[in-house]
């Protein structure tokens, strides 16, 4: 994805051993030049500043605050990605309000979720 988008992924997990872990897999297929991994929570993390792309786990939480700091410290024309639960999965998962407004869908046919929504820096 780095060499055809030029993105610049950061891979954000709070676990520090599942941060780690990623950091080798990484390294041992090649893309630690392209891909940086720093354990951290989403609604805080200043590596937003860095990143053009992020893509948020279906499992993150709490999303409302995830958006709200992409949305305040991401460069313009970054973009953000979330994974929203099926109905049978919303008490498991946590969801963005209904009044948060993305810019794109694109439905998907996986077990527990059903979608992604794209919303993008545009200021």
């Amino acid at each position: 994805m780095t060499r055809m988008t030029g993105a610049k992924v950061i891979a954000l997990d709070r676990d520090r051993k599942a941060a780690e872990c990623a950091r080798r897999y990484i390294k041992t297929r090649g893309f630690a030049r392209s891909i940086g991994v720093v354990c951290g929570d989403g609604a805080q993390a200043s590596e937003c500043g860095r990143a053009t792309v992020w893509v948020v786990a279906l499992q993150a939480a709490p999303k409302q605050d995830i958006l709200e700091h992409f949305l305040a410290k991401s460069p313009r024309g970054a973009r953000i990605i979330f994974r929203e639960p099926r109905a049978s999965f919303n008490g498991r998962y946590d969801q963005l309000p209904p009044s948060a407004r993305p810019q794109s869908v694109t439905e998907h046919n996986m077990v527990t979720f059903n979608r992604s929504v794209l919303f993008t820096q545009e200021t």
